[in-house]
C-alpha cells in the first residue's frame, strides 16, 4: 500500500524507473545537453534532473568501485600473508642465531626482522587507506578558554552577590 503512493507521488514511477530515466538524462547530458534542455524535455525542475543525473552516476560508479576493493583487499592480504611468513622465518633464523652465539647473524636477523615488521606496516596502511580507515573522524569540540582577569572578574562578581544578599 505504501509502495503504490510512492509511486503516485513519482508520476507512477518507482525507483527502477526514476533510475532508467536517470539513465537517459545523462546520456543526454554527456552528449552535451543543458539542464535546462532536460528539464524541458523531461518536465522536471533543475534540480530533479540533478539529483536524477546523480543517482545514475552512483549507480554506475558504485558496484565497480566495490568490485575494485573487493579484488585490491584479496591481493593485500595474499602480501600481507606473505610479509607474515617472511617474519616467521626471521624469527626462526634468529632462534638459530642466538643458539649459535653468532653476534653477526643475529646482527643480520634483527635487521631483516625489522625490514619484514616495516613492511607489513607497509601493507596495513594500504589495507586502511584502501577501506577509508585511514579517514580523519570529524568531531565538534568546545574549548572553554578562562584568563586570569576572568577569574578576577568572576571573584568580584560573587563578592557583590554575596554583599547584596
Amino acid at each position: 500500500m505504501a509502495s503504490a503512493s510512492v509511486a503516485r507521488r513519482y508520476r507512477g514511477m518507482d525507483e527502477h524507473d526514476r533510475l532508467v530515466e536517470g539513465e537517459k538524462m545523462l546520456a543526454m547530458y554527456n552528449k552535451g545537453a543543458r539542464l535546462s534542455e532536460l528539464a524541458k524535455a523531461f518536465g522536471y525542475s533543475g534540480n530533479t534532473i540533478r539529483n536524477r543525473i546523480d543517482q545514475a552516476t552512483a549507480a554506475r560508479i558504485a558496484p565497480t568501485v566495490d568490485k575494485y576493493r573487493m579484488i585490491q583487499g584479496e591481493a593485500i592480504d595474499t602480501q600481507l600473508a606473505r610479509v607474515e611468513e617472511q617474519l616467521e622465518n626471521v624469527d626462526r633464523f634468529l632462534l638459530l642465531a642466538v643458539e649459535q652465539k653468532d653476534a653477526a647473524l643475529i646482527e643480520k636477523g634483527l635487521a631483516q626482522r625489522l625490514h619484514a615488521i616495516e613492511a607489513r606496516n607497509r601493507v596495513l596502511m594500504m589495507r586502511a587507506k584502501l577501506f577509508g580507515l585511514d579517514m580523519p573522524v570529524k568531531a565538534e569540540v568546545s574549548v572553554v578558554v578562562t584568563t586570569p582577569i576572568d577569574s578576577a572578574v568572576d571573584a568580584l562578581m560573587t563578592q557583590l552577590q554575596d554583599t547584596d544578599a
